[in-house]
């Protein structure tokens, strides 16, 4: 089996995210930045209260938001209205992604 598709291409590590371009990690902004500059992406996702697959990292809310608290206590409803820090992203659900 050929698996040079896993070094053939540059992938970006949680997207394409930091000071340079402003995007935050595992936000829609990421991963079309990635995308738009030919990187493949990895994310990470979360489950919410409500067992909805949610794409974000850590397990608190406190270093990508203005809130506090652990993800698996909020629904999903909840946690697609809560903004990354300092953008218009918003944390996105699997399936918002993956559309």
């Amino acid at each position: 089996m050929n698996k040079n598709w896993l070094i053939d291409k540059k992938f970006a590590h949680r997207g394409l995210h930091g000071s340079k371009n402003g995007c935050v990690e595992n936000s829609l902004s990421a991963f079309n930045a990635a995308v738009i500059n030919g990187y493949g992406f990895e994310l990470d996702v979360l489950l919410s209260k409500d067992d909805k697959a949610m794409v974000f990292h850590d397990l608190t809310l406190d270093r990508l938001t203005d809130l506090g608290g652990k993800i698996i206590t909020y629904n999903s409803d909840e946690l697609i209205k809560f903004s990354l820090r300092n953008t218009k992203d918003k944390i996105p659900t699997l399936k918002n992604i993956l559309s």
